[in-house]
């Protein structure tokens, strides 16, 4: 009786056709316990693959919002034009990120001059 119950309440009919061999009854539990690891398999994976999203998601937002107040972009203008990256960061205390001149993007060596009209992004050294 308690096999038919076991059955009754893993398939979708009332139970009224069962298995009545010792055979099938093994079959219809490893049937019975395979459609429900077809449906818990995968849903398990994709809530997975959600969670570590949603937290890798949360975590790059608090990145953010915790450099926003400390990055810059920076107009060079008669003060700053001619110095080199090296002067610059010291005298500035400031790191640069980024030099944008006309239409090219140029990462910063230590000796690369900085011309009028660039704008370079920087970043404030914490004190």
């Amino acid at each position: 009786m308690s096999f038919t119950l076991k059955i009754m309440h893993s398939t979708v009919g009332y139970g009224d056709i069962y298995p009545i061999t010792t055979l099938g009854r093994i079959m219809a539990i490893c049937i019975a316990y395979l459609g429900v690891g077809a449906v818990a398999i995968p849903t398990g994976i994709i809530s997975a693959g959600f969670v570590e999203q949603y937290q890798r998601k949360s975590s790059l937002s608090n990145i953010k919002e915790a450099d926003i107040h400390e990055i810059a972009e920076i107009f060079v203008d008669k003060r700053f034009a001619g110095k080199s990256v090296e002067e610059m960061e010291e005298a500035e205390q400031v790191t640069i990120f980024l030099i944008l001149r006309e239409d090219l993007s140029i990462l910063p060596q230590k000796d690369t001059i900085l011309k009028l009209n660039d704008i370079i992004v920087i970043r404030g050294e914490n004190p």
